[in-house]
């Protein structure tokens, strides 16, 4: 009987329907209790730590994950061990540990290995390939993608495989090869499709429009992500559903539909309440707190950065506190609370560099040299480090806003009194910033940012007069 509840457990979970499986978890972890059988026991405090890693409580998760584990090293169960290992290597991932996560996954690797666990092996490849990646060790990332993939191969393993190609996708796409990205995301979902994995199936459509969008093709993005949410509807897949709903806000704010955008950010925030994906509800507060910044209402976007912000403190989730930190940073660069700003600005730095994420080194950057540029002299050397950043990341939303912010820095220097010969060579530098954010942004269709770069050529062409 215990049995039987655990699959369903397994099955709640693989549908993130996160209560029941709780519930499930909970009530089989007392069946074997009860009947003194350790090892279903053990998977039973796994999959409680699943629910709770995946809903953001990470101390809880952590503290599951190591009961099972002491329970598989006593019993010797080390195929268990292995996965709990695993586990914890996740959860130590999510937190921004990588060297801690690293740690846990070869350790992993090694039991699999000596227990000729060939599947588990690949998994914890593809683990290892994706903690390299977020640190931007791409070619190491590619190289453990690549063994798993070869291993997936190997034995049949078509989940895993399907894994192994959607994470050299991610790679290329980290590194601008958004061709190579797509062509390894459509393998992917085209497996999905043959093996009828339809949660698999509406990850990769996912990545596909993340690509798209990335490439400033927002159509072909809004058509992926309306078949993603057709699917999660479809499979009850919730926490997902609302991922695909945040990515629908970012495409509707950067096409200036401010609107749409807060209606797709409010839906993803009331998935993630519901099921408690508190990882889910930082972000979407963040992301609504970045728009409210945007359309100007200051006093709206700190009540949802400081909700964000403390929420991101309590999971100690470094990437979430990274963004949290850059949308406060820019609230109080617009808000003239310039002490604060360096305050925040120190906080983003310092998780970008423990991240080892260049790009969040590179947005911290831009509002350091904006924040500089208030004063009598440009940063010239900080605006140029972080467009040589966006540049390499090939990111070319982040890339335009760079040039545009340059630019208006170089004008408003031209502009002052004291400018002279020096003033018209800012002027001229300034014009070539502008021209390539503008191209940028008409490729993307960026309405909004093109209606601010019209309002700076305004500026430019009545300075000329």
């Amino acid at each position: 009987m215990a049995d039987c509840i655990l699959h369903m457990s397994n099955i709640y979970g693989n549908l993130s329907r996160y209560d029941d499986m709780l519930n499930t978890g909970k009530k089989t972890l007392l069946l074997y209790e009860k009947i003194k059988e350790r090892k279903g026991a053990a998977r039973s405090l796994r999959n409680i730590g699943f629910v709770h890693d995946n809903l953001g409580n990470y101390k809880k998760a952590l503290e599951y994950y190591n009961r099972s584990l002491h329970i598989q090293e006593e019993i010797g169960d080390r195929d268990g061990e292995a996965h709990s290992l695993n586990d914890i290597g996740v959860t130590q991932t999510r937190l921004g540990n990588h060297k801690e996560a690293l740690q846990y996954y070869k350790s992993s690797l090694k039991i699999r290995k000596e227990t000729n666990n060939r599947l588990g092996e690949s998994i914890d490849l593809n683990n290892i390939g994706y903690v390299q990646s977020s640190l931007g060790n791409y070619k190491e990332a590619l190289q453990y993608f690549t063994r798993s993939r070869r291993i997936s191969g190997e034995i049949g393993g078509r989940d895993d495989e399907l894994h192994s190609l959607s994470n050299i996708g991610y790679v290329q796409g980290s590194l601008g090869n958004y061709k190579e990205a797509l062509h390894y995301f459509t393998r992917s979902l085209k497996i999905s499709e043959e093996i009828s994995d339809r949660k698999g199936e509406a990850i990769n459509l996912i990545n596909i429009g993340y690509v798209q969008s990335s490439l400033g093709n927002y159509k072909k993005a809004l058509q992926c992500y309306n078949r993603t949410l057709k699917i999660q509807e479809d499979i009850g897949d919730r926490k997902n559903e609302a991922y695909c709903l945040s990515n629908m806000g970012v495409i509707q704010g950067k096409l200036g539909n401010h609107k749409e955008a807060l209606q797709y950010y409010n839906r993803a925030l009331k998935v993630q309440e519901e099921i408690g994906d508190r990882k889910g509800v930082a972000f979407s507060l963040n992301n609504i707190g970045m728009l409210q910044i945007e359309i100007e209402r200051f006093k709206t976007a700190s009540k949802y950065l400081n909700r964000a912000l403390r929420l991101a403190e309590e999971l100690g989730e470094k990437e979430v506190l990274r963004r949290v930190h850059i949308s406060r940073a820019e609230l109080c660069l617009q808000t003239k609370e310039y002490d604060e700003t360096k305050h925040h600005l120190k906080s983003a730095f310092t998780l970008a560099d423990e991240l080892g994420f260049k790009q969040g080194k590179g947005e911290a950057l831009l509002i350091l040299a904006r924040l500089r540029s208030l004063k009598d002299k440009i940063d010239k050397d900080v605006f140029e480090e972080c467009i040589s950043i966006f540049e390499q990341s090939n990111n070319p939303f982040a890339l335009a806003k760079a040039y545009y912010y340059y630019a208006e820095a170089l004008l408003a220097c031209s502009s002052k009194p004291a400018a002279d010969s020096k003033g018209k060579k800012e002027k001229r530098k300034a014009e070539r910033y502008l021209k390539k954010a503008e191209e940028i942004y008409k490729k993307m269709s960026a309405q909004l940012w093109l209606y601010k770069t019209g309002e700076l050529w305004q500026i430019f062409t009545s300075s000329e007069d």
